[in-house]
C-alpha cells in the first residue's frame, strides 16, 4: 500500500488472494490464458461502477474494491482423419484431416464442457475406401488402429462422453481430439467343394488385400486321385494347389480336381520267346512292351469285355 492506497499488478493481486480459483470445466481468463500461471482473469468492480478486467499493469485503488475470477467455460475441437481413406466430392485431405475443399476450413465440431448432445459427421459422407465398410454403431476411433470406439449415431451419449474425456475438458480449454475413420475389411469366404469327393476342408475367412494360404487338407474319392483346386468344377478356371496362396478379392469356391486311378497290366514271357518282334520286345525283366508302351491298362471302374483281355499270344 502507499498511504492507503493499494498498488498492485494483477500477478500480485492474485498473490494477495492466495492464487487462483478452480472451478471444473471452467478457466479463467480468455482461451489465450488458460494456466493458472497466467496473470489474467480477474474483475473488479469499485461500488457500482462496471466490472474491469484486471490487466498488465499497476493498479491504484482508493477505495474498496471487489474482485472476483472472469470464468470462461472449457471448450475443444473433434477433428477427422481420412485413416487410409480417400475423400469424397466437396472435401480433401490436408495431411490425412478432412477440410471443406470449397472454403478451405477444417471439419470440425466444437464441443464444450456443457455440451448435452453432439452430432458427428457421418463417415460415408466424407470418405471412402475400396473393399472397408464403416461399422455404423463404431463409426471412428480416438486413435488409428486402437482405443475407443465411437458412435456417430446423432446424440450419442456415450461418444460424447469418451470425447469430453479425451479433450480433458474438467481441467482443460483449448484441446483437440482427433477422430479417425474406422474402417473394417470386408470378409471373404473361401469355400471347397469336394467335387464328386467327400472331406472337403472348411471354409476359411479372408479380408480384403490380405492373402491367405489355401487349406492343405485334401478331399478324398474312391478309385481317384486328388490333383488341385479349381475354380470351375469342370477343371477349366484358375489351378491353385492345396497350400497355395490365394490373394483375390472375392467370394470363391475351390472344386476338387480329380484323376482316375489306373491299372498297368504286365504280360511276362516267363521264359518264353516272342513269335513276332516288329511291335513288340521284352525288356530285362521278361515285360512285354508295344511300342515302349504297357500292353494293356485298366481305369476304376472301366469292365472287361466277355471275350477276356486281347490275346497277344499269337503269330498275327
Amino acid at each position: 500500500t502507499e498511504d492507503g492506497v493499494l498498488v498492485a499488478t494483477p500477478k500480485q493481486i492474485t498473490s494477495l488472494l492466495g492464487g487462483k480459483p478452480t472451478k471444473t470445466g471452467y478457466h479463467m481468463g480468455d482461451s489465450t490464458h488458460k494456466t493458472a500461471s497466467s496473470s489474467r482473469g480477474w474483475y473488479y468492480k469499485l461500488n457500482d461502477e462496471n466490472e474491469t478486467e484486471l490487466k498488465t499493469g499497476y493498479y491504484r485503488f482508493h477505495k474498496s474494491i471487489t474482485v472476483k475470477p472472469d470464468w470462461h467455460i472449457n471448450t475443444g475441437t473433434v477433428r477427422y482423419n481420412a485413416n487410409g481413406g480417400t475423400a469424397l466430392s466437396g472435401y480433401k485431405l490436408v495431411k490425412n484431416i478432412v477440410y471443406n475443399s470449397s472454403t478451405n476450413e477444417m471439419v470440425s465440431k466444437n464441443v464444450d464442457y456443457n455440451t448435452s448432445t453432439i452430432n458427428l459427421h457421418n463417415v460415408t459422407n466424407l470418405l471412402s475406401r475400396t473393399g472397408y465398410y464403416i461399422p455404423s454403431t463404431r463409426a471412428w476411433r480416438i486413435s488409428s488402429t486402437s482405443g475407443k470406439e465411437v458412435s456417430q449415431a446423432d446424440g450419442d451419449s456415450n461418444a460424447l462422453t469418451q470425447i469430453k474425456n479425451a479433450l480433458s475438458l474438467d481441467t482443460k480449454t483449448g484441446n483437440t481430439v482427433t477422430l479417425y475413420a474406422n474402417w473394417q475389411p470386408y470378409k471373404l469366404t473361401v469355400k471347397y467343394n469336394a467335387n464328386g469327393g467327400s472331406g472337403a476342408p472348411s471354409n476359411q475367412v479372408k479380408e480384403h488385400n490380405k492373402n491367405i494360404t489355401l487349406s492343405t487338407s485334401k478331399p478324398i474319392r474312391t478309385g481317384y486321385t486328388f490333383v488341385n483346386w479349381n475354380t470351375s468344377s469342370a477343371g477349366n478356371g484358375t489351378s491353385y494347389s492345396a497350400g497355395a496362396t490365394y490373394s483375390g478379392n472375392s467370394d470363391i469356391t475351390m472344386y476338387a480336381q480329380w484323376r482316375r486311378n489306373r491299372v498297368i497290366i504286365n504280360f511276362s514271357v516267363n521264359g518264353g520267346t516272342l513269335i513276332s518282334t516288329a511291335a513288340y520286345s521284352v525288356d530285362a525283366n521278361g515285360i512285354v512292351t508295344q511300342n515302349g508302351s504297357n500292353l494293356h491298362s485298366m481305369y476304376y471302374n472301366d469292365t472287361i469285355m466277355s471275350t477276356g483281355l486281347p490275346n497277344y499270344n499269337n503269330s498275327s
